[in-house]
């Protein structure tokens, strides 16, 4: 009697240990494929990416409206000599390609001098071309490989002194993202121009994840990312230097 119940005790410990295993297991999957929202800002290169299953949409994007402000820099602001642009949702790490949206454009004057009033334009990837480690790297490279834009917006952005910054906001219909809402991850670049010539002050592009994908075509799924250090120009933050 004492034998069996030692044997059954034995068993009910293997089987608790198994359950706490595969317990652990799935839940290393769920961080793994859900657990990392957003890709990268310019610099931020995806080590490991897995192939899944998704999808292309469609088009059109939207008129913009302005809101900005200005303020102090901070500590991790544009290097001396540079203005730096980076991009962001307002709300969250990832876009949803189903839902409105606000990104925020952030311009910060790491520089000594004043930099004039200028116009903010916002694009988008043409295509869902993000669909390898290669064409995302292509995209947060100077140049994004030479990618097409799709031009989201404009908005004016005001005077910055030296050491400040200044935000500008673009709210954005569902369907901003057209042609690239079906790919895993979506590319989306600034460039800040002069408003008296149109001479480019600074840009910078990133990449963002999607929280939702629909249709069939190739999608992707970040496993893990690592940090590299930004380049001087069309890096993270999209920083030029002032001349």
């Amino acid at each position: 009697m004492s034998d069996e119940s030692n044997t059954a005790r034995r068993l009910r410990r293997h089987l608790d240990r198994r359950r706490l295993f595969v317990g652990a297991v799935v839940a290393l999957g769920i961080v793994a494929t859900v657990g990392t929202p957003l890709i990268a800002n310019a610099g931020d290169v995806p080590a490991r990416l897995r192939a899944l299953q998704g999808a292309d949409a469609s088009v059109p994007a939207s008129a913009v409206t302005e809101s900005s402000s200005e303020g102090a820099a901070t500590d991790d602001d544009a290097p001396a000599g540079t203005v730096e642009v980076h991009v962001a949702p307002v709300l969250g790490a990832t876009l949803d390609p189903a839902s409105p949206t606000v990104l925020q454009v952030e311009i910060r004057n790491g520089t000594a001098e004043t930099v004039g009033a200028g116009v903010v334009h916002l694009s988008r990837s043409a295509s869902p071309l993000l669909t390898s480690p290669a064409a995302l790297e292509s995209w947060l490279s100077p140049d994004r490989g030479g990618a097409q834009l799709a031009a989201l917006g404009e908005a004016s952005s005001p005077v910055l002194l030296a050491g400040t910054s200044a935000t500008v906001s673009f709210p954005l219909p569902a369907d901003f993202l057209g042609d690239a809402a079906g790919a895993p991850v979506a590319g989306i670049a600034a460039e800040v121009v002069s408003a008296d010539d149109g001479t480019p002050i600074a840009e910078g592009q990133a990449a963002f994840a999607l929280s939702t994908a629909t249709g069939g075509g190739p999608r992707l799924s970040l496993i893990a990312a690592i940090t590299v250090p930004s380049r001087p120009r069309g890096s993270s933050t999209g920083s030029r230097s002032r001349r």
